[in-house]
């Protein structure tokens, strides 16, 4: 049994302790989710403390920002004692591995495991758990980068090469929730989904379709023979 308990109560009235003025990087530890056994009385971990992470040069150079989900497993003392996954920013594909994703999402793992927790309890006692911590980082303002050369010609459209199969949740499934599902992406210069946002259908469904949008792969969209990013929009449809 998962046991889900939003932190959003806890973590209100103190919000204002997760927002450093005068930093590039804002932290808003609004909501979160703990995961453990089933217990008659379980009581989920209590946010303390969370350092500011450090803006990435390679970011605020890109003009990257958004927000950066990360799980970390606590102790039965309230320490961090790892950090499991870091998503994001955003939509962008957890296979993506440019420089500037790259270092944001490790930005947010480095605040995360100096983060501190009342730890949870189960039946009155300590115990050990899982939580999501996010963060998020503001869009820094673009850099001025030279212009390169203007462009122009007939434009040769990708192709679908590669059409990740999504999984259908049987737990879904069951409920008999189904339909078409839209997912908006940004398509690489070699064909790669940089990024996969569900736009439409049913919110149970969308985790499945973005998983299996990222998984899929275009050939290069050509613009007078150069390869452009483009996006696309790659429907599914989840038959009950």
């Amino acid at each position: 049994m998962i046991i889900f308990e939003s932190m959003r109560k806890i973590l209100k009235p103190s919000i204002s302790l997760l927002v450093y003025a005068g930093f590039a990087v804002a932290i808003f530890m609004v909501t979160g989710a703990v995961f453990g056994q089933g217990a008659k009385d379980f009581k989920g971990v209590k946010l303390i403390n969370v350092p500011t992470p450090t803006f990435p040069k390679e970011a605020t150079e890109s003009g990257l920002g958004g927000k950066i989900t990360v799980r970390v497993s606590i102790d039965d003392k309230g320490k961090v004692k790892s950090v499991d996954d870091a998503e994001g920013p955003d939509w962008v594909c957890s296979a993506i591995h440019t420089p500037d994703v790259v270092a944001l999402r490790n930005a947010a793992k480095d605040a995360a495991v100096k983060a501190t927790f009342s730890p949870a309890t189960e039946d009155g006692k300590p115990v050990k758990s899982v939580s999501l911590l996010k963060f998020t980082f503001p869009t820094p303002p673009p850099v001025n980068k030279p212009n390169g050369p203007k462009i122009s010609g007939a434009v040769t459209n990708g192709k679908l090469l590669h059409a990740e199969k999504p999984i259908y949740p049987k737990e879904v499934q069951k409920l008999g929730v189904g339909g078409a599902v839209s997912v908006k992406l940004l398509i690489l210069e070699d064909g790669s989904i940089y990024s996969a946002e569900p736009i439409s259908g049913d919110k149970l469904l969308h985790s499945s379709a973005r998983v299996a949008a990222c998984g899929s792969e275009y050939s290069p969209t050509l613009l007078a023979d150069h390869p452009v990013k483009v996006g696309a929009i790659l429907p599914y449809n989840f038959v009950p």
